[in-house]
């Protein structure tokens, strides 16, 4: 199965790209400055039956209760149609110079269907962002206006690291979560590639980051990333993993990521 990037994913994935960019303008108007692919289909490693379209928007001002409310529906309308997406609006008067945890005006992703259909989701903010835009910066495509770099803000380096780190590290999503996470291949992918960066500064996705695994790590840790990968290329469903490996996996990375970041803020 392959992989695909923005100038190659199949037809159906650009019709939603399309209509998700043009349901934004309408929403937005004359406040819309920007429209940004980041994640695996920026890079080139998207899987048609696992990943989530990632879409970052951002505009001038505040947005109007009337624009939530039709973002809002849109989302219901075009997310999982056919891929999920996951999208956060900034209003870009309310990012510079870049905090951590950065605002958000809106947000939408797949995890908050119900509270979607509920009511027009409030802005907030996430220590997440500080990750997407670093990297959306350095290997996102524009769907609507200027070049990522051009329009997004700088995100210090210090603040990706931690945003990175915090997921990594997390009890629920990241490694400590892997003895009971459902999505081991995520898990231990965002992982790998979180360590390559920690170690050489260079910007993978998860396919990327588990190719250099395969690498870089002791041989016996292989079998473990092999199937992640091949998981993720075939879009197979995720592999059983005994609780025996998943903890010497996660242990394993767990001690090299804290130490590479250690080792990143003694420099």
């Amino acid at each position: 199965m392959t992989l695909f990037g923005l100038d190659n994913c199949p037809e159906a994935t650009r019709a939603q790209l399309t209509r998700l960019t043009a349901s934004l303008r309408a929403a937005c108007g004359d406040a819309l400055r920007s429209v940004v692919l980041h994640g695996s289909l920026a890079m080139g490693s998207f899987s048609v039956q696992r990943s989530d379209v990632d879409v970052l928007a951002l505009i001038d001002g505040a947005i109007a209760y009337d624009a939530r409310t039709a973002l809002t529906r849109l989302l219901l309308e075009v997310s999982a149609q056919p891929h999920p997406i996951e999208i956060s609006v900034l209003n870009s008067r309310a990012i510079g110079p870049w905090t951590h945890p950065a605002p958000y005006e809106f947000h939408f992703s797949e995890s908050w269907r119900e509270r979607a259909q509920a009511a027009p989701p409030p802005g907030g903010i996430d220590p997440d962002l500080s990750g997407h835009v670093f990297l959306a910066r350095a290997r996102g495509r524009a769907l609507l206006g200027p070049p990522p770099a051009e329009v997004l803000p700088e995100v210090p380096e210090a603040l990706y690291r931690k945003s990175i780190l915090a997921d990594g590290l997390s009890d629920e999503f990241g490694l400590p979560g892997l003895l009971q996470s459902a999505t081991p291949v995520y898990v231990a992918l965002n992982a790998c590639r979180t360590l390559a960066y920690l170690l050489d500064g260079k910007l993978r996705s998860k396919d990327e980051g588990g190719m250099w695994a395969l690498i870089e790590l002791p041989w016996w840790y292989s079998s473990f990333v092999a199937k992640a990968l091949e998981a993720l290329r075939a879009g197979l469903p995720d592999p059983v993993y005994s609780i025996e490996d998943r903890t010497r996996f996660m242990n394993y990375l767990i001690s090299r990521v804290r130490g590479a970041a250690t080792e990143v803020q003694d420099r």
